[in-house]
């Protein structure tokens, strides 16, 4: 990666942990939002971990939210997904309840 994590980039935005190795979900600090793009869907079935069909061969969901699980202790007021609406809302009750299921 051309970064580190936690590293300051340009614009007050701060790369996290992603879903992968290779990935990374984005901190906007000034606006406490999380960019979360693949790992986690927003849509009628609520706010969740991707699917099954989308994991990585050798991956489980209790892997892939154990490596999620740091991304709790950010304060969260607004998660941006790749797929689904914006929360707005609750949005650290809702990661912490996605992780948790």
């Amino acid at each position: 990666m051309p970064y580190e994590l936690g590293e300051d980039l340009h614009g007050d935005v701060e790369p996290q942990v992603g879903g992968y190795p290779d990935e990374a979900t984005l901190w906007l600090r000034e606006h406490a939002a999380l960019v979360v793009g693949d790992v986690f869907l927003a849509g009628e079935r609520g706010f969740r971990v991707q699917p099954d069909s989308w994991l990585a061969e050798g991956l489980t969901h209790d892997d892939l939210r154990e490596r999620l699980r740091p991304l709790v202790e950010l304060p969260v007021e607004i998660l941006l997904p790749t797929h689904g609406h914006p929360i707005l809302e609750n949005a650290h009750e809702t990661l912490e309840s996605a992780l948790d299921s």
